[in-house]
């Protein structure tokens, strides 16, 4: 292992908020060497915000010329790290929406410092009285189909923050996805691979919304949790009577729950 190891944060970015500049201002006075961000494609309007980001040093800024995904994001960066940094560099990824406190981030990156062949995952805790009800039953759901499917537990499957040695870029990079579905193929890839998962708590960050803005959301969140039940269940490979009784015991779960 290198004395020295570089640590880089990659932060994807589509119609990102204006604090996303205090943001990365922060992570950089807090110890992070370097930052990426991607502009997936976010409307002119946004412009100001990326322009500003890249005026700060030690900032680089990668552009999609359209709106491709996060895991499209998350690959065009994948590929400027393989090519501009070596095997002394540690890597975290981030939201641009405020969900990942500067202090987390270093926490997984040291973490993922000291275990190079794992990729770190900083995991929220949803049972706290201000986290969504949304939010709540998709981890709920894709939490217990993820230990049914695949035999393991992880707490917070849907996290953005991940970290990881410069070793893991290129499988990283393989695997397959552009949107949604890429961060959860990254979890059955890696756990088909015999690829360590290493857990760290961070803080449950959510922003205050009203009982409308809750209601508005809750059907999309519906249909985006069908989503990833689909690709986890693609993977699986299930027969279909299997599939409708993982789906029963999930509605059954969340009924329980909830």
């Amino acid at each position: 292992m290198p004395e020295k190891i570089k640590s880089v944060v990659i932060i994807p970015a589509y119609e990102p908020p204006i604090y996303l500049i205090s943001y990365a201002k922060e992570l950089l006075s807090s110890g992070i060497d370097e930052i990426i961000v991607i502009n997936d494609g976010s409307p002119k309007k946004y412009n100001k915000i990326f322009k500003e980001l890249s005026l700060i040093q030690n900032i680089t800024l990668l552009n999609n010329r359209t709106n491709r995904g996060k895991g499209y994001s998350l690959k065009t960066a994948y590929t400027y790290c393989i090519k501009n940094y070596s095997f002394d560099t540690v890597f975290a990824t981030a939201d641009c929406d405020g969900q990942h406190v500067a202090k987390d981030v270093i926490n997984c990156i040291e973490k993922a410092k000291k275990n190079y062949d794992s990729l770190i995952l900083g995991t929220r805790n949803f049972s706290l009285k201000h986290v969504p009800k949304r939010s709540k039953f998709g981890n709920v759901s894709t939490r217990f189909l993820f230990k049914i499917l695949y035999g393991i537990k992880i707490t917070d499957t849907q996290t953005g923050l991940r970290a990881f040695s410069y070793k893991l870029l290129k499988p990283l990079y393989d695997v397959a996805g552009d949107r949604f579905e890429y961060e959860m193929n990254c979890l059955i890839i890696f756990n088909k691979n015999n690829i360590p998962f290493i857990e760290v708590p961070i803080e449950t960050v959510y922003q205050d919304k009203t009982d409308d803005v809750e209601k508005r959301s809750h059907f999309r969140t519906i249909v985006d949790s069908f989503k990833v039940w689909g690709v986890l269940f693609k993977h699986a490979k299930l027969k279909v009577f299997t599939t409708l009784a993982v789906l029963l015991a999930i509605i059954i779960a969340t009924i329980i729950i909830f």
